[in-house]
């Protein structure tokens, strides 16, 4: 979509400021600059202060941006030797060659000339953000170029394969975006040099990183478990978003996947970051049930408008485990459970959804609390399943777990056969 380096724009455009205090030192501003930070040198030799403003710290990190194409025309040359100095480019060593009968009046530039003038290297010698941007463009790409490619590296088509997508253009930037890890999470922003809590604000329980957010977070965990298709995340399968996503679309190119899951994904990882920012921004704590009706609005508009199609199936993968979800029939109510539960956190989350035979979702609930196992986990997980269809009034239900011991254990009807942990419940 031609989106600009943002970073390197914000540079070139601070280095039109620095272009100003060279070209126009008697400025107020320039005079207030020098007086504060570069008294006795010049704007070149100017340091850096542990007392510095932000706008200096930046003006002096502009200045290499300046030196690509920066040159000094000589025309005080009150301090350059003619004879013993560098100062003509186009000569061996920069230096001017004394002719055996040379007038001993004429030593330095300023007899020739008698006046300075800064040029930076664009056709009427003055600096602009546009050439400034391109320095810094070219920078990037040797640097790239000198470093090997890895088989790491995102394929072009991963990227090709964003913006193709049918999906509203924001969700699509924002997968650029965390695809690049220039989302600002908290480990991010302390990365770049802010002072600020690294704690998830929604569970309060790991470090905010951008992973974290959209897939290991008590939240981001009880929404995946309500996703209306059939995908379910691994957590053993990838350590980055980058990673995730390529290996999904990889896993789509081979027809492992349905094309249709890219885009409820990218919905569900945007909407969950929508959440997090009304924890942030305005201490709303999320709901997974209302981040899923979300999702499905999005959905609903997406089919309506013919850019999405009502299936959306998983086959097996490294990243997918298949759940081939079936309506229930007329008059039955379908409870799906699951638990999110991690050695490293003392507490998990539940999260319960129910279904009419036409797939509808009709109630939910999700429930953190402590638990030593994933088993007991589970086994909450669909006692809290029977209560909700207790509250429901429901007589006729089907309840589903992923957890085959646990299924085993139900179906057996006896309580002396099951693991002791989950006794109780069965």
């Amino acid at each position: 979509m031609g989106f600009r380096d943002f970073d390197k724009f914000n540079t070139a455009c601070l280095a039109k400021q620095s272009w100003h205090l060279l070209v126009n030192p008697t400025g107020v501003w320039a005079r207030i600059l020098k007086g504060l930070y570069f008294p006795h040198t010049s704007f070149w030799q100017a340091r850096k202060s542990q007392k510095a403003s932000w706008i200096w710290q930046s003006l002096l990190e502009s200045r290499r941006v300046l030196k690509e194409g920066f040159h000094s025309n000589i025309r005080d040359g009150s301090k350059t030797l003619i004879w013993k100095d560098p100062w003509v480019p186009s000569f061996p060593n920069f230096r001017v060659h004394q002719p055996p009968h040379c007038p001993t009046n004429i030593n330095l530039v300023s007899d020739l000339i008698d006046h300075r003038r800064l040029i930076w290297k664009t056709t009427n010698g003055r600096y602009t953000v546009r050439s400034g941007y391109r320095v810094l463009v070219k920078e990037t790409i040797a640097s790239q170029n000198s470093i090997p490619r890895t088989f790491s590296s995102t394929p072009i088509q991963v990227w090709k394969g964003i913006w193709k997508l049918d999906i509203q253009p924001k969700v699509k930037n924002f997968i650029w975006k965390s695809m690049h890890n220039a989302i600002s999470v908290r480990m991010n922003l302390r990365r770049h040099g802010m002072r600020t809590n690294p704690m998830c604000l929604v569970c309060n329980t790991e470090e905010e990183t951008l992973e974290h957010t959209l897939f290991w977070c008590d939240h981001a965990r009880a929404t995946w478990f309500l996703r209306p298709c059939s995908y379910k995340l691994n957590p053993i399968g990838f350590s980055s978003i980058r990673e995730w996503w390529t290996k999904l679309f990889q896993e789509v190119l081979i027809g492992h996947l349905s094309p249709e899951l890219l885009k409820y994904a990218a919905i569900t990882c945007w909407q969950i970051w929508k959440d997090r920012n009304n924890m942030v921004f305005n201490s709303i704590v999320p709901n997974p049930l209302s981040t899923l009706k979300r999702i499905l609005l999005d959905i609903q508009e997406l089919e309506m408008e013919g850019k999405l199609s009502t299936s959306c199936g998983a086959g097996p993968s490294q990243n997918s485990t298949p759940m081939n979800w079936s309506n229930p029939e007329r008059g039955v109510i379908k409870f799906n459970c699951d638990v999110a539960w991690s050695i490293s956190s003392p507490l998990s989350s539940v999260a319960v959804i129910a279904r009419n035979f036409s797939g509808r979702v009709v109630d939910g609930v999700v429930k953190k609390f402590r638990c030593s196992s994933l088993l007991i986990g589970e086994a909450f997980a669909v006692l809290k399943a029977i209560w909700l269809a207790y509250a429901m009034g429901c007589s006729n239900i089907i309840l589903e777990s992923d957890s085959l011991i646990l299924i085993k254990a139900l179906e057996n009807q006896c309580s002396h056969s099951s693991p002791w942990e989950i006794r109780v419940v069965v």
